[in-house]
């Protein structure tokens, strides 16, 4: 039976491409401490949403080692 479950026909072709969503949200409520929308409305609130995320990827870019930036022009 195990190996019945190990054959690539068994497995099939989506089975290894699966994403979890959670690590997102995971870091905007623990490492900004971002817990709620402070603005009504779902305009606003995809703005406020843009917003953390912005600042989320700057602070990404800013930490990267220069090292892994490559050399400068």
């Amino acid at each position: 039976m195990r190996h019945i479950e190990q054959t690539p026909s068994a497995v099939g072709p989506g089975s290894d491409g699966k994403v979890i969503a959670e690590p997102v949200f995971g870091q905007a409520k623990e490492a900004r401490r971002f817990r709620r929308f402070s603005l009504r409305g779902l305009r606003k609130v995809r703005r406020e949403w843009t917003f953390v995320r912005m600042c989320s990827n700057l602070l990404k870019l800013v930490n990267v080692p220069l090292s892994l930036q490559g050399e400068p022009a």
